[in-house]
């Protein structure tokens, strides 16, 4: 259990850390200002307008969260020191960095060295797994495909494997059965697949993911009533309603994307996009967003040079969630992204 004054600790850590790497490679004027961003720390030196940023926690999703704090000091310079803990965090957040006009530098932490971040190769990274798609005979793919289909879900192939979903919701996905084959595990995400497995060992699959379907179909869009169900992956939920209904975006018809990184956290932001065209047949790409995500815009436009550099890009937002600092970062880009709000009464459009 992470107690506060784990968390203070850790923060004084990075504090004195990004300190000690700013102090190592730059001439710094007077004494600085340091803070704290999630997964890590900031220096701000006011007299130039400079700001570096410390992310050592291995993930990106701390990009948006830097560009955010140098906007609000109006920083005229700003550093990204990104640590990569096993990953190729520095190369992803590099890539996203040369999407925007007047880019901060982003820097490869190696212990106490500063390297600069070569940009990633605009790729879809796939879920280490031992039921990974390319690892599955076509036909028995084609077979749980089938399965998947046949109880009420849609089969999406995502990051390298197979599962369903329900309203953007995933219910079932297929996982090794340790003989050697491949089976339908029932539930949403990881610990409620395990939980249902454990409580229900003989539990028939069919019958499981029937039951399943139709409780997320139940509360997923029953927004005046709050279930597990209507309160995660809303980004998800928002784009089954833009697919249903794409003037939404502003275009004639979409299909979803996969993003560039998966995520294991059903309760973390995670945009969802979608890739389709207008009425005059140009590319639009169409990212989803539901509640605070201030890494919308960076992780937005990496879906689109992923997908479809050359597209418009529309962020499409409850109207509740439309910040100005999204609009803000949103006009940064190279290639500016235009914001869409969409009403109150938006989870009733999927139904």
């Amino acid at each position: 259990m992470v107690t506060s004054d784990d968390t203070g600790r850790l923060s004084d850590l990075r504090q004195a850390k990004v300190r000690a790497l700013v102090g190592d490679h730059w001439r710094v004027e007077g004494p600085p200002e340091t803070g704290h961003i999630p997964g890590g720390a900031t220096l701000y030196e006011g007299s130039l307008g400079r700001g570096w940023v410390l992310l050592d926690d291995g993930a990106v999703s701390g990009f948006g969260a830097a560009l955010a704090w140098a906007h609000r000091r109006s920083c005229s310079q700003l550093h990204v020191l990104v640590e990569d803990r096993g990953r190729e965090s520095s190369g992803i957040v590099a890539r996203r960095s040369v999407l925007f006009n007047d880019p901060p530098t982003v820097w490869r932490v190696d212990r106490r060295s500063l390297h600069p971040a070569v940009p990633a190769p605009a790729v879809s990274v796939s879920v280490p797994s031992n039921a990974s798609v390319d690892q599955v005979p076509t036909d028995v793919l084609d077979g749980l495909s089938a399965e998947i289909a046949a109880h009420g879900a849609i089969p999406v192939i995502e990051h390298g494997t197979l599962h369903g979903e329900v309203l953007g919701l995933e219910v079932v996905r297929v996982v090794a059965d340790g003989d050697g084959g491949w089976r339908l595990s029932v539930g949403v995400g990881l610990h409620d697949r395990q939980a249902r497995e454990g409580l229900r060992p003989d539990e028939p699959v069919g019958r499981a993911l029937e039951d399943t379907v139709a409780l997320v179909r139940q509360w997923r869009t029953a927004a005046d009533r709050r279930h597990p169900a209507n309160i995660i992956a809303r980004e998800r939920l928002l784009r089954a309603a833009v697919i249903a209904h794409p003037e939404m975006a502003g275009a004639a018809s979409l299909a979803p994307v996969p993003s560039p990184l998966p995520t294991d956290d059903l309760r973390a932001p995670a945009p969802a996009g979608a890739l389709g065209s207008d009425g005059r047949g140009e590319a639009v790409v169409a990212v989803c967003s539901a509640g605070v995500d201030v890494d919308l815009v960076p992780t937005a436009a990496d879906i689109r040079l992923l997908h479809a550099p050359d597209a418009r890009l529309v962020l499409v937002v409850p109207e509740a969630d439309a910040y100005p600092l999204t609009r803000e970062l949103a006009a940064r880009l190279s290639n500016p992204a235009e914001v869409r709000e969409v009403g109150r009464d938006w989870p009733r459009l999927v139904v």
